[in-house]
């Protein structure tokens, strides 16, 4: 909706947290230090676990979303996030969200983020990598969106 342009060297696990076709559509393409956008997705979906090299905030605006990370350890924790809720992530943090939402597993809720910085890099793991290559669905085809998605 409103921010940034990919980042410089975009390519292979590399590419813009909201994805490279995305952060070339911004509504309002400014580089004044973050990005605001939403997520809308079924239950089950959301992007897969990934790092950024800036912040990135989630506040739920409908339905329950998950948020992930891995620990110093390597382990994986989560939160469950309701409307109006925050959860803030450091750079480097290795997260994920996840729409979690009982009932319909057709209905779309939407989660809403702040990216900070003016071309961030989001790198998603190897696991996550493996993962889209067996799909067949990486590396993206020209024209289609450029983030990894679990769905």
């Amino acid at each position: 909706m409103i921010g940034f342009q990919p980042p410089k060297g975009e390519g292979d696990a590399v590419t813009s947290p909201v994805g490279g076709d995305a952060a070339r559509a911004a509504a309002i393409p400014i580089s004044e230090g973050f990005n605001l956008g939403y997520c809308k997705a079924k239950p089950g979906h959301g992007p897969m676990m990934h790092n950024h090299d800036t912040n990135e905030t989630f506040i739920p605006m409908t339905g329950r979303w998950r948020c992930s990370w891995e620990d110093e350890h390597g382990d994986v924790e989560h939160l469950d996030l309701d409307p109006l809720d925050v959860i803030s992530f450091p750079p480097g943090a290795i997260r994920r969200f996840e729409n979690v939402t009982p009932g319909d597993k057709n209905q779309e809720h939407i989660l809403m983020f702040v990216i900070g910085g003016d071309g961030p890099r989001a790198e998603f793991t190897d696991d996550s990598m493996k993962e889209l290559e067996h799909a067949g669905v990486w590396p993206p085809k020209p024209g289609s969106a450029a983030t990894p998605s679990k769905g």
